[in-house]
């Protein structure tokens, strides 16, 4: 080609479609390079397409494709997409000629971040945490509560474990060179990063809030949050390895203490690069800039919105968990659909896209609606089930907000309130926020303003009596019943006195007494001397659930978060709509076993 142009390859992932829009928007010509047809393959911004032979399947055929492409139509540089494009490129980058610029780290650079395994020390070298290792003999004679078993490569497919009956049906569908690692509790986040040598270009992070399936993946919605924390770990690790290129590293911070556990490193571009272009933040641009013309990008960031939602991606939601899907929705319409991957401005790459991917919906082939979730519910029901026939429960312990009751606490308002004050950090949820403050004057002030707003829900409770009514079925048959509260106990009993069931509950440890959850859990088995595996723990949040589980005490999950509850139905976890059902069933199966 005569033109200026540059290669895009592989150009049938997600996120090739911003690069493709950005790199036609700085005046090149756009030559697609991919092995299976997808909606980028189809925009109006590509000047030419080439299909190449599938990389994971034909090596030497996709390598050899790509260079008679390049041959062909000298592109001034060749943008990889997928890591399999990145690590292939790199590997083969002596056989591309000289003039072509790839903007990628050597090849051992490559294989060594993306292999789990070498993160340990990496993370022990600059002051990381990452989460604990087990060998399986360690995991199946300690009580370590949930792991994940996954791959140590770059295809590592995560499994959760959350019941160590289930440990060795994981395994058989692995490889033989996997991990098993302590699961963190806690929200995904990501570091992103355009650097040289070492010296960081541009970089940002995001927090994830809607993922391709709620126990992990790619993100469906998310948002910038610019977390300072988070920028000093990444650029932690850019500089130890000297990176060039784009990097990203995913970690995942822990929803109680606020701390972050590297999971892995990325060398490639990240499937939520269009939340970053659609801001302002064009890496694709910076890429460009900073390797080919050897000059510093100049950004225009765009703060009046701070978030994404691939509503055409997760459009199997509407079938798999409707409500979550109208979430994304309501979201949508809320920050304006430009902030979407419906492309209006390209109606071809839009309407290929929607068609094939409603087709899947409508005919089930998405991959995520071959797991048929209601057979998976009721199988963590059955395990319940066995749990009550063949042990004698002596202790029930309930969450208090969100699991026994509903305190109508608008915990925005809270937040807001918090941050203004300069009590919390903006990117810290209030419980972080409590916990980092421990022993300080700063815990005692949130503490205050909690006390506040609590007093003001508690004033709204009524009695229930069909609640009471199950609760006190349920005592007949257990000798303890406890709350674990993040609460403060004189709201927790004021709420009980007004519910007219104080007189059911052993102990109450609420904030003031532990602050974490597990820590409450232990002090209401040495307490009433309970023993955990005739222990049942009633909570909504996956703090509650990990926290039990660590103790070897049986959780059951309540929540009407219809996203929450598939996490728990993924996760192995029996979960109930509210606490009533959950009684219910207990003291159905109770009945039963008689």
């Amino acid at each position: 080609m005569s033109e200026k142009c540059i290669a895009v390859v592989s150009a049938n992932y997600r996120k090739a479609y911003p690069v493709i829009k950005s790199v036609y928007e700085m005046g090149f010509k756009v030559i697609a390079l991919f092995y299976k047809w997808s909606s980028p393959v189809f925009s109006r911004y590509v000047s030419k397409r080439y299909l190449i032979a599938n990389p994971y399947v034909n090596e030497e055929g996709y390598v050899n494709d790509v260079i008679s492409v390049v041959n062909n139509v000298k592109p001034l540089m060749i943008i990889p997409i997928g890591f399999i494009d990145t690590l292939l490129l790199s590997k083969y980058k002596q056989k591309f000629p000289l003039n072509i610029i790839i903007p990628i780290p050597e090849f051992e650079t490559i294989t060594y971040v993306s292999r789990k395994d070498n993160l340990v020390k990496l993370c022990e070298r600059i002051g990381i945490r990452y989460p604990q290792i087990y060998s399986l003999n360690e995991y199946q004679s300690a009580p370590t509560g949930p792991v994940v078993v996954k791959g140590i490569s770059d295809a590592s497919k995560p499994e959760y474990v959350f019941f160590k009956e289930s440990l060795l049906d994981v395994i058989k569908l692995k490889n033989k060179s996997l991990l098993v690692q302590d699961f963190v509790p806690g929200v995904g986040c990501g570091y992103f990063a355009l650097a040289k040598n070492g010296s960081i270009i541009v970089d940002y992070t995001h927090v994830r809030v809607v993922e391709e399936k709620p126990s992990g993946g790619p993100s469906m919605l998310a948002c910038l949050n610019f977390n300072p924390e988070l920028i000093f770990l990444g650029r932690k690790i850019v500089k130890e390895l000297k990176w060039t290129g784009v990097i990203m590293a995913e970690f995942r911070r822990n929803i109680e203490t606020g701390d972050y556990y590297l999971l892995e490193i990325n060398p490639k571009l990240w499937g939520s690069l269009e939340l970053a272009t659609s801001l302002g933040i064009d890496i694709p641009k910076c890429l460009i800039e900073v390797f080919l013309f050897n000059r510093k990008p100049k950004l225009r960031v765009n703060v009046k919105s701070k978030c994404f939602t691939w509503i055409l991606s997760g459009l199997y939601y509407l079938k798999l968990n409707p409500g979550t899907w109208f979430r994304m929705l309501k979201k949508s319409l809320s920050d304006g659909l430009i902030y979407t991957d419906l492309h209006f401005d390209d109606p071809s790459e839009s309407l290929y896209s929607l068609l094939t991917r409603l087709i899947k919906v409508l005919t089930c082939k998405h991959s995520r609606l071959r797991t048929d979730l209601n057979s998976v519910y009721r199988r963590n029901l059955a395990y319940l089930s066995k749990v009550l026939r063949e042990r004698r429960i002596k202790c029930i312990i309930f969450d208090f907000d969100g699991t026994l009751v509903k305190l109508d606490i608008p915990w925005n308002e809270v937040k807001a309130k918090l941050v203004k004050d300069g009590l919390i950090k903006p990117w810290d949820t209030i419980m972080i926020g409590l916990y980092k403050n421990r022993g300080k004057k700063e815990y005692h002030k949130i503490d205050e303003v909690l006390r506040e707003y609590e007093n003001k829900a508690i004033k709204k409770l009524k009695k229930d009596r069909s609640l009471n009514a199950l609760l006190k079925k349920v005592s007949e048959n257990v000798k303890y019943m406890a709350i674990v509260s993040k609460q403060g106990k004189q709201a927790i009993e004021r709420a009980l006195d007004i519910m007219g069931i104080s007189k059911t509950v052993s102990l109450v440890v609420d904030r003031e007494a532990e602050i974490l959850r597990l820590g409450q859990l232990k002090r209401v088995l040495d307490k009433l001397g309970a023993l955990p595996e005739e222990t049942l723990m009633f909570g909504d949040t996956i703090i509650d659930i990990v926290s039990a589980l660590k103790l070897n005490i049986t959780p059951i999950s309540v929540t009407d978060n219809p996203y929450r509850f598939q996490q728990y139905i993924e996760y192995g976890v029996p979960c109930f709509k509210n606490v009533k059902e959950a009684l219910k069933y207990i003291i159905l199966q109770w009945r039963c076993g008689k």
